[in-house]
């Protein structure tokens, strides 16, 4: 990206969204993970834009003391760009770069090509407080529609992936948690709280994820440090909300998401 227009440009991210740890970026995207903080829930957006052969843009309102952090999903646009841009709440251009640069696929190798080609733009960190701007210069003379979403994220968060296996009643279980710094998996926590509440809010399951943990057997179940597992005993069958906490340093956050016991 070139930066030739802000002399206090906020903290980029270098890397590609796909080029974050593949299996947390595709979870993610898959919005099978959920996190939260007292002060900083993690947000989602969409936005669709008609390019009436001139530049178009969407309005990101980054609230005050919450999420740091703008993350991008994949853009899709039906109308060939030229450049993008993004304005920072003073006005200034926090990034900005051709359009054929940012480009992924085109639209006759993506799925559903009549959604027009895909893009990719680099999330933000450190995001100051305000409403940005995000600006789209289509090609001299070109016309579409463009569609995108992005999120609004604390730097750090607790993720709860779904399990492939079913939780089924009274039978031990795996619970994961991942914990990540500004979307990059931690391998220096070793411990975080879970627990499993009911309809009324009570904790009827309670454990502890873990770096190292091992099974009934002794068998190491995972060797990799940023994976944190809690062996528990599944409750009755029912909905309930998985939840997980760990502090940071910067007060606790706490995350969670359904649970569905068989």
């Amino acid at each position: 990206m070139h930066g030739h227009d802000t002399p206090q440009r906020p903290a980029l991210a270098r890397q590609r969204l796909y080029g974050h740890p593949l299996r947390i970026a595709a979870l993610l995207i898959a919005g099978v993970l959920t996190a939260g903080h007292a002060g900083a829930q993690a947000t989602t957006r969409a936005f669709t834009l008609t390019a009436p052969a001139q530049a178009v843009e969407t309005r990101i309102e980054v609230p005050t003391g919450g999420s740091t952090r703008i993350v991008f999903s994949s853009l899709r646009s039906t109308v060939p760009l030229a450049r993008v841009e993004l304005i920072d709440p003073a006005g200034r251009i926090a990034w900005h770069e051709r359009g054929d640069a940012l480009k992924l696929l085109p639209a006759e190798e993506a799925a559903h090509p009549e959604r027009g080609d895909v893009y990719r733009l680099d999330e933000v960190r450190q995001a100051t407080a305000g409403t940005w701007r995000l600006r789209f210069v289509p090609v001299a003379g070109r016309r579409g529609r463009i569609v995108g979403a992005y999120s609004l994220r604390p730097r750090f968060e607790l993720l709860l992936p779904m399990s492939p296996v079913p939780m089924r009643a009274h039978e031990r279980a795996v619970i994961e948690v991942l914990a990540t710094d500004n979307g990059a998996p931690l391998s220096n926590v070793r411990a975080i709280r879970v627990w499993i509440e009911d309809a009324g809010g009570r904790r009827i399951v309670q454990g502890e994820a873990r770096t190292g943990q091992r099974n009934e057997r002794g068998i190491l179940l995972s060797q990799q440090p940023e994976q944190l597992l809690a062996l528990v005993t599944a409750p009755a069958p029912g909905r309930y909300r998985l939840k997980a906490a760990h502090d940071f340093g910067h007060g606790e956050i706490v995350s969670e998401r359904e649970l569905i016991v068989q």
